[in-house]
């Protein structure tokens, strides 16, 4: 599945408040680590224009996001 990855965070601190301010608007936000980092990923695409759209709305709000292929 496609996702939309909102930012990379140091600590796991961070990435959650974070993650609170992102559920406001969209309750299916959750938090994923690869180990070293901490990112927010909302959505669950089946392709990747569904989360280039997600994309595209979240850095109108001024976040930064990239698309995550599966």
């Amino acid at each position: 599945m496609w996702k939309v990855q909102i930012g990379r965070y140091n600590d796991r601190e961070s990435a959650v408040d974070v993650l609170e301010e992102v559920r406001r608007l969209y309750p299916g936000a959750f938090l994923a680590s690869d180990g070293r980092y901490f990112y927010i990923q909302v959505g669950a695409f089946q392709k990747a224009e569904g989360a280039e759209t997600l994309a595209d709305e979240l850095r109108t709000q001024k976040w930064e996001v990239r698309v995550v292929a599966p």
